[in-house]
């Protein structure tokens, strides 16, 4: 069975300005901005390196919550919530490894 994957588009080029906790990412290919909290700009860092397993998804996203204790409450069904609407804005891609 294959294995679900992500990446940031290869046509995407994203700008960012970051904040304390939160960044604003403008995608150049969209003309689109968008205000993200670190956990998720954390993925799409992630992302932009190319094909990306759920399990190194979610150790980006818990690695970068500012309350280490609540790691463990982020599970992948919330990180495919959050993947599938980054996809519907045209940031990221899924496929199969």
């Amino acid at each position: 069975m294959s294995e679900r994957v992500w990446r940031v588009r290869p046509d995407t080029r994203l700008r960012e300005i970051v904040w304390d906790d939160e960044a604003v990412v403008f995608n150049c290919g969209s003309s689109h901005t968008h205000v993200l909290n670190m956990p998720v700009l954390a993925v799409i860092h992630r992302l932009a390196g190319g094909w990306t397993s759920m399990a190194d998804i979610l150790a980006a996203y818990r690695t970068a919550l500012p309350d280490a204790a609540g790691a463990d409450a982020v599970g992948p069904d919330l990180l495919v919530s959050l993947l599938d609407e980054l996809d519907r804005l045209g940031m990221i891609e899924a496929g199969q490894a």
